[in-house]
């Protein structure tokens, strides 16, 4: 009877992320989000809460509340921006990329707020997490690219601090970013003898431009 009940748990799971990933597809992110909500709610009772499965959901469901944090930033709603980017931090543990890609987000409403000092605050912790992910990561450099970035986060933190008037300081962080692009194309001549791109590294391209809008304008 414990088995049929868990295979029927793990049947309604499947069910429901399913659909879930169906309206994420779909860009019904609100609708995806609220059934990614329901799908963690069952793993985590299912299979705890440190379960691979489960972080994963939540991870998705973190990249779902930036793509809508952002959606309501364009609008200027700042409020709901910064608690969607909230939620994505509660779905996501110290140290993940995706908290990285939070923070870079932060930055950005702080930014057009006006409240540069915060948001330079979240891009240094946001940094910290990329650079610890890049020295231990066993991945090629342009694979562990392809979800955030050092470079795009340099890049705003150059911004803020120009915006600030520390012009110098600004440079360096635009040389690192510039360095970090070298790096990432010396990589990809090393490892595929070219600069082809797979159509799986267009589709990760292409959902961390949706959640991360780098270099928004003030």
């Amino acid at each position: 009877l414990i088995g049929a009940a868990m295979a029927d748990i793990a049947t309604q799971i499947e069910a429901l992320e399913q659909k879930a990933i169906g309206l994420k597809r779909s860009k019904k992110y609100l609708e995806a989000l609220k059934k990614y909500e329901e799908v963690i709610l069952l793993k985590r009772d299912t299979y705890g809460d440190r379960s691979e499965t489960l972080i994963r959901s939540a991870s998705e469901a973190a990249i779902i509340c930036n793509i809508l944090s952002m959606s309501f930033l364009q609008k200027e709603n700042f409020q709901v921006s910064l608690e969607l980017l909230h939620k994505a931090v509660s779905l996501t543990e110290e140290g993940d990329r995706y908290r990285a890609v939070t923070y870079n987000n932060f930055a950005c409403v702080f930014r057009r707020t006006k409240k540069l000092r915060s948001a330079l605050s979240y891009l240094e912790k946001a940094l910290e997490i990329e650079y610890n992910y890049l020295h231990f990561s066993e991945q090629a450099v342009d694979e562990c690219l392809q979800i955030s970035n050092p470079c795009d986060i340099h890049l705003n933190i150059c911004a803020i601090l120009s915006q600030m008037g520390k012009h110098e300081l600004a440079l360096q962080h635009a040389m690192k970013a510039l360095i970090l692009i070298q790096d990432e194309l010396i990589s990809k001549v090393a490892v595929g003898g070219g600069l082809e791109v797979s159509s799986q590294d267009l589709t990760t391209q292409q959902e961390a431009s949706q959640v991360s809008m780098t270099g928004l304008p003030q």
